[in-house]
């Protein structure tokens, strides 16, 4: 299980992609917007992604295979 809080600073580790509606490029960071009991997470990306308009720029992870890829997919941005 991930430890992503709500207000974590985040970036993608690597491409995410989200077929038919967009693909967000390695390295693009976001904070974490909110966090499920199941385990469901959403991150506002700070860069505007085509096609993730209708979501308000939020990659989440919500199902069985993003939540399992959730920790290959995001890394914590340390603090400056």
């Amino acid at each position: 299980m991930h430890t992503f809080k709500v207000g974590d600073r985040v970036a993608l580790a690597r491409r995410v992609d989200r077929f038919p509606d967009f693909e967000a490029p390695a390295g693009l960071e976001g904070t974490v917007d909110a966090v499920e009991i199941d385990g469901s997470v959403a991150v506002k990306m700070d860069a505007t992604i085509n096609g993730c308009e209708e979501w308000d720029n939020c990659i989440c992870w919500y199902d069985d295979e993003q939540r399992a890829a959730i920790e290959d997919d995001l890394e914590l941005v340390p603090k400056r």
